[in-house]
């Protein structure tokens, strides 16, 4: 090229390409330095001659918008003349941007009658108005109108121009661009179409098919490693027409298949690159940035709060990590939905952040004192200055060594920050909600692409790939749903207009025709080349595009792929399995209260690995936030209310001496005193309301079941106890003991579910064997054990005794069909015996895979991957 010769591409990518080959050649021609060719975008190159063009004259104006600021203006327009709100504001205005560059692109007559006659056009044609008239009256310029701008200062002379012009990779030019090439050329400008830097002839072309997307991606990742390992300087492009949603998928394979046998992914510069990139509010580090500025708010949920507890892009968050995932464990346990930071603050209040993450609490009282500082309304700019200043104090993006995507994408962050300050130039003063609304929208529209080392293979999307040299070339997705693809035509252009014009997407004729061009740029471009599509997507039955059906097809077979497995297949063939026993724990330390209660026996009869997991080792999964209360907690309120009731009461005859008035105020009274115990600051809430409601309506049923029966005394309430069984002691509350004339008693368990059976009390692994555990405490005096169930419109006791003492739903014991006895005191010996087994069991560290039920009791059992007991039936089976 010669040094007044220009080289236009449609694609960022196709010019760093071009770039990359003349300096290849230079290299190759034995050239140390050398004249940088005049090779970039078509966009950059109009936006260059406007800056050349107001550096010559010494100008200011007119404003060049940005792409940002464009969509601000528009939006304000549109919601200007709404009166009603839209779900997907964002959605629209991009959708009426690309109107409005159509329609300068392709010279649509803006006062055409046929706008009228459509709402959405003629509400188009409006907004369309007051754009201009914005732009006309502020001198501000935007870029689909910048070609027109240039050719009126290329007719006054006044822009120079390049001797030649070489466009390269165009499936098409605009009217718009034809026109402005055209007053070029009537100046002396050379104008050259070059389609294609190839030359090859006689190159194979083929075509294969594969049952779904994802086979179908991982047999390009093969394809391309195998010719890298074959080949190591030839060009590998692999198209993925979706590559914009489906990034993530093929990352992912792609990282699988490269990944070498010993370790799972890549290195940190793969071998290959990828074109798509992703929204920058998409990476962690940004993520987290817009989650601390958004604390300014003081009400956050758990959520948001339990990640930024754990994330490492906030101060100290390496050196307090142990302290924020206690304090973070103890949100989830109390069931916190929502955290108010100002009272989380002060270390009175619980929970309290600054007793247990001090480094943690200062940043955020730091960072709201800087907030409280500043005005109410300001400037864009100076809002953009104080985000960055707010984040400082908070620490981000925190304390360790950035690697290089995360160096990257900060860079980009201040980079793409800028672009707020810059809405001030277009917008007026506001609050930081808006300011922080507006920070999200620009970054959740800013696309980053991390940059890495020069890779042979390239993943790319179908325009970015066009007129692109390869060695060789694999183009997926080419099926006859894609291909050509169904007409799209803009909604807020008529269509008979868009029809006339020919213009993008409008007809199925135009995109048969673009899809042609577009398959045979891609022939041309490698000396192999295969084209491929999934036979199913979504249940979907797909068949080969009528666009490449005439192609030769091929099996994969065929192409002598190397056995390029990924990590998992590795390690399933190499069946290096080592065999290793180990299913008994150390035993307790002696003189050991083992934690977890009655629990211990009870995972122990469903499970001893689960038991040891669970109990020994705190293997749980952590719990999430739910609103309103769990159900454990409704039963805890339950449990409270009802001691605090019967502390009143003490006896059957007290609870028959009072009248509905008394009991309904007995029963207000102990509800409200256990909200205000255990709700603290929610019980205010209208859910508390209907709480205190619900339980008044369940503990009144349950007291006029009380009221039925016999004469009894409440000995015991909420008691914790001691039981020693053999070698193990544990600690256990008991809900209940009821006390009858002559000492005899009667233990209860509150239930707040349906599903109790007392059949789970027996057999050598009872389910549940809490009850059985509380009748060890007192054999003698104890005559029965039941559970006392309270449940809306089902109220009532089941349980076994010694004999009958007139209790509905509690049986004697020689009427219940799953005891093998008929003898209460045989029955408390085989249960003594039983416990005692399963205690030892545990104590001594019997931790054997063994559930009882393999699939009840595995069907919500978190601990799968840890015991693998999957894995085991598979290599027994």
């Amino acid at each position: 090229m010669s040094a007044r010769t220009t080289m236009l591409t449609p694609n960022r990518r196709l010019a760093a390409r071009l770039h990359k080959i003349d300096r290849q050649h230079q290299i190759n021609n034995g050239r140390k330095a050398w004249v940088t060719p005049d090779i970039l975008p078509i966009n950059n190159w109009f936006q260059r001659l406007f800056n050349d063009y107001l550096n010559q004259y010494a100008l200011a104006s007119p404003l060049l918008l940005t792409s940002f600021q464009e969509e601000f203006i528009w939006e304000q327009i549109i919601l200007s003349t709404l009166h009603t709100s839209l779900l997907q504001l964002s959605k629209m205005v991009e959708m009426v941007q690309a109107a409005w560059t159509l329609s300068k692109e392709w010279h649509v007559d803006m006062h055409h009658p046929l706008f009228n006659t459509i709402d959405d056009c003629a509400a188009f044609q409006s907004w369309a108005t007051l754009f201009q008239k914005m732009c006309t009256d502020n001198d501000w310029l935007d870029h689909a109108s910048l070609p027109d701008f240039l050719m009126n200062k290329m007719i006054a002379k006044q822009i120079t121009l390049p001797d030649y012009i070489n466009l390269f990779g165009f499936t098409e030019l605009s009217p718009q661009w034809k026109k402005l090439f055209a007053i070029g050329e009537q100046q002396g400008v050379t104008l050259h179409m070059v389609t294609s830097l190839s030359s090859i002839k006689n190159n194979v072309i083929s075509r294969t098919r594969f049952s779904n997307h994802d086979t179908e991606i991982t047999t390009i990742a093969r394809f391309a490693k195998t010719i890298a390992r074959r080949e190591p300087d030839a060009m590998i492009g692999c198209v993925v027409p979706t590559l914009e949603k489906t990034r993530d998928r093929v990352m992912q394979i792609f990282s699988e298949v490269f990944s070498d046998e010993k370790t799972y992914g890549i290195s940190i510069n793969p071998p290959f690159n990828i074109s798509a990139g992703k929204s920058l509010s998409r990476y962690p580090i940004i993520h987290t940035a817009l989650l601390l500025l958004n604390l300014y708010d003081d009400v956050i949920s758990s959520e948001t709060f339990s990640y930024l507890l754990r994330s490492p892009f906030l101060g100290e968050a390496e050196a307090e990590r142990m302290q924020r995932a206690r304090f973070d464990y103890f949100i989830r346990k109390k069931n916190i939905n929502i955290i108010y930071l100002k009272p989380m603050l002060n270390q009175q209040n619980q929970p309290s952040l600054i007793k247990n993450c001090p480094s943690f609490a200062r940043r955020i009282q730091q960072f709201l004192s800087f907030l409280d500082q500043e005005k109410k309304i300001n400037g864009y700019g100076h809002w953009s200055q104080v985000f960055h200043q707010s984040l400082s104090l908070l620490g981000w993006p925190g304390e360790r060594s950035l690697n290089s995507e995360e160096y990257q994408v900060v860079e980009n962050w201040f980079k793409t920050t800028l672009q707020l300050a810059r809405l001030d130039d277009i917008l007026q003063p506001i609050d930081i909600k808006q300011a922080l609304k507006a920070l999200q929208h620009i970054l959740d529209q800013a696309i980053f692409q991390i940059q890495t080392p020069e890779a042979s293979i390239q993943i790319l999307g179908t325009l970015e790939a066009a007129a692109l040299p390869f060695d060789y070339l694999w183009v997926a997705g080419m099926d006859d749903r894609a291909w050509p693809p169904q007409a799209q035509p803009n909604p807020f252009i008529p269509r008979r207009i868009q029809r006339t014009l020919h213009m993008p997407h409008a007809t199925a004729e135009r995109e048969l025709f673009y899809c042609q061009q577009l398959i045979q740029q891609f022939k041309q471009s490698a000396r192999e080349i295969i084209f491929s599509h999934a036979e199913m997507e979504d249940d979907l039955p797909l068949q080969v595009s009528p666009l490449i059906q005439d192609l030769p097809e091929i099996e994969c077979v065929q192409l002598k792929l190397d056995p390029a497995l990924v990590h998992s297949e590795y390690i399933y063939h190499s069946r290096l399995l080592e065999k290793l026993v180990d299913d008994v724990a150390p035993p307790l330390p002696i003189n050991e209260v083992a934690h977890g209660g009655v629990n211990v026996i009870k995972q122990q009869a469903l499970c001893p690995f689960k038991a040891f997991a669970e109990i020994r080792l705190y293997a749980q999964p952590l719990e999430s936030p739910l609103p309103g209360l769990r159900a454990k907690d409704r039963g805890t309120l339950l449990h409270l209310a009802l001691e605090k009731i019967w502390e009143e009461l003490h006896d059957h005859q007290r609870l028959l001496e009072l009248d509905e008035t008394a009991l309904n105020k007995l029963i207000d009274e102990c509800i409200i005193q256990t909200i205000d115990q255990v709700a603290d600051v929610r019980n205010k809430s209208n859910y508390f309301i209907l709480e205190k409601k619900r339980l008044h309506r369940l503990i009144y049923a349950w007291l006029q079941i009380e009221k039925n029966r016999q004469p009894f005394t409440v000995s015991m309430q909420e008691k914790s106890v001691r039981l020693t069984l053999d070698k193990l002691t544990i600690a256990i509350r008991i809900d209940r003991i009821d006390e009858f004339s002559g000492g005899k008693k009667l233990i209860i368990d509150y239930k707040t579910g349906k599903h109790n059976h007392i059949n789970n009390w027996f057999g050598d692994r009872p389910e549940d064997p809490q009850l059985p555990l509380y009748a060890l405490l007192d054999p003698d005096c104890t005559i029965g054990v039941s559970f006392a169930e309270l449940v809306p419109g089902g109220c009532g006791f089941k349980g076994v005794s010694q004999y009958s003492i007139d209790i509905k739903g509690i049986n004697p014991i020689h009427e219940v069909k799953a005891c093998k006895t008929i003898v209460w005191q045989e029955q408390i010996v085989h249960w003594k015996n039983t416990l005692h087994k399963l205690s030892n069991d545990f104590y001594d560290g019997v931790a054997h895979v063994d559930p009882k039920d393999p699939y009840k009791t595995c069907l919500w059992c978190a601990l799968k991957p840890l015991c693998r007991i999957n894995e085991a039936s598979e290599n027994n089976g």
